[in-house]
């Protein structure tokens, strides 16, 4: 696991990172490094729902400096040469521009590496001109990172050629690929999965709702 890591929410996650017997390899930067609050309701389920209910309160990422973000790339990039597949996934602290996921695709790709990224928004968008193997949002990740672009989705219907009516996330998929994934899963919640891939488009689905 590599990545930036500040302050004492930073020293947690590497303590979490040994405790479960995961190797990381964190760039240390001077910010702290953000943490995120979840509150659950610990009454009865609402009626009519299985779970409780859960709130996310996500603080903003810590601010990381030109010379700290040239450090991790420079470890990133002697790490590349032990990596079998690089995840590059989360979302961007400030002062890292939008399009470094498609840079650190690209540094993989030329290394050999296969490179999956699961983004949001700009850094999603950006991805595929990284030329990464895999690109993985989900459905709504999908049409937020592409309702600016003119080559975005088409309007429901515009694409019967979707795989059984997903017709614009099918859409959606296509256009990150023409962008330079080599292919693109989308998740679809409860709907299942949708590949689209040079070989062709698939959605797979569980038999069961989980």
């Amino acid at each position: 696991v590599t990545g930036l890591s500040g302050g004492p929410n930073g020293r947690a996650v590497e303590a979490d990172l040994a405790a479960a017997g995961l190797p990381a390899a964190l760039t240390p930067i001077a910010a702290e490094s953000r943490a995120t609050l979840a509150v659950s309701d610990l009454g009865p389920a609402p009626s009519g729902t299985a779970a409780r209910r859960t709130a996310l309160f996500n603080e903003p990422g810590p601010m990381v400096t030109g010379e700290e973000l040239g450090r991790f790339l420079r470890d990133y990039e002697t790490r590349l040469g032990r990596a079998g597949a690089v995840v590059i996934s989360g979302s961007l602290p400030r002062g890292v521009p939008a399009a470094f996921y498609a840079e650190l695709a690209t540094l993989a790709r030329r290394r050999g590496v296969p490179a999956i990224v699961d983004a949001d928004g700009e850094p999603l968008r950006h991805a595929p001109a990284g030329r990464p193997s895999i690109v993985k949002p989900n459905a709504e990740e999908l049409a937020r990172a592409l309702a600016a672009q003119e080559d975005g989705p088409r309007a429901p219907g515009e694409n019967p050629a979707g795989p059984r009516g997903h017709g614009e996330t099918f859409a959606g998929a296509e256009a990150l690929r023409r962008g330079g994934a080599e292919a693109v899963v989308v998740s679809l919640g409860a709907g299942g999965l949708l590949a689209v891939t040079p070989e062709g488009a698939w959605r797979a689905a569980m038999p069961y709702r989980v």
